[in-house]
């Protein structure tokens, strides 16, 4: 999941984040009902949809601990602990928690877990469910369960921003499935394939370091691409290069360059490289040809062309910029 395309890149990388992430999308109405309608369906109540003001995460209570997600209003209470792996329970969480809720005596009142699919240790929580009283009922859902619950709503059409949620939802808990075919196998196991893949990684390394003495770089290297983004005087990319795994698969050509599309990009333009098919909203791509790449000194060669090109695109930085 690039940057490019989805705005909590980076922001979201373990339990904590995900779960302030989580009470921060409560903000809007239509996700407090969302989660409304999952803790009831899960714990067999019928609490109304609760206000912006009633979740807190992450506030410790001396004496039970700190629970992930508080909901508390005048005739609710609703915790709710989120794992994300296979992270065990702690006593807290399993003695503590349901104690907690049964001395508030509230009329909505309940624990819920939020756990991936084939969670470890499920059969434990299923113990704390069997044990549990109409005063503290106990339950668990899964993520997944949540993500369909948001596509119900189509709110990936409706928002970017919870399109955005939700992609990272469906990336952390629903991975696809990755299927091979005979033929691609034999490609993989292949001793050339694996040789040829380091020696274009080793290529856009070498590129990276002819243009990083003169103009500002950073990298771009996740499950989408491997290779760099150039920055102009004012920290804004203008010059992509490397490998962009989807570029590679459309158009059969593994190395590609692009450009900003806020500036004018030329058809074609140099020993043959030219544009290409590809459709991005922030970049013009082209494709470099297989001949550059069969040179003695095709590093240099492709240096020295991108040089070339980010002259005549922006004023030269200073020279003291560092690479990222």
């Amino acid at each position: 999941m690039a940057r490019e395309q989805n705005v909590f890149y980076n922001l979201v990388r373990n339990e904590n984040t995900l779960t302030e992430l989580l009470c921060n999308m409560s903000k809007y109405q239509i996700f407090r009902r969302v989660i409304t309608e999952e803790i009831n369906s899960a714990l067999g109540i019928q609490c109304p949809v609760f206000e912006q003001g009633d979740i807190s995460t992450q506030e410790r209570d001396p004496e039970i601990g700190q629970p992930d997600i508080r909901i508390d209003s005048s005739d609710t209470l609703i915790l709710v602990e989120c794992k994300v792996d296979d992270s065990a329970l702690t006593q807290r969480q399993v003695l503590d928690y349901p104690k907690s809720i049964e001395r508030e005596k509230k009329q909505n009142a309940g624990l819920l877990f939020l756990v991936p699919d084939n969670y470890q240790h499920l059969s434990i929580i299923k113990d704390m469910v069997s044990i549990a009283t109409k005063s503290h009922r106990t339950s668990f859902t899964t993520w997944s369960s949540l993500v369909a619950r948001l596509d119900s709503y189509g709110l990936s059409e409706a928002n970017e921003l919870f399109r955005d949620f939700i992609a990272l939802l469906k990336q952390w808990f629903e991975p696809v499935s990755i299927l091979f075919t005979k033929g691609e196998l034999q490609m993989l196991f292949n001793k050339e394939a694996g040789k040829t893949y380091a020696s274009l990684i080793k290529l856009v390394d070498q590129v990276h370091d002819i243009l990083a003495k003169s103009y500002s770089c950073s990298k771009g290297r996740n499950t989408d691409e491997y290779g760099f983004y150039v920055k102009d005087q004012d920290g804004k990319r203008f010059l992509w290069f490397g490998i962009w795994y989807y570029f590679w698969e459309e158009s059969g050509c593994p190395m590609s360059l692009g450009l900003p599309k806020s500036r004018k990009s030329p058809k074609r333009i140099a020993e043959g490289i030219r544009a290409a098919d590809i459709e991005d909203s922030f970049f013009d791509f082209f494709m470099i040809p297989d001949e550059l790449l069969l040179r003695k000194e095709n590093s240099k060669d492709l240096g020295r062309i991108l040089l070339s090109l980010l002259e005549q695109m922006a004023p030269h930085p200073d020279k003291s910029s560092k690479s990222v």
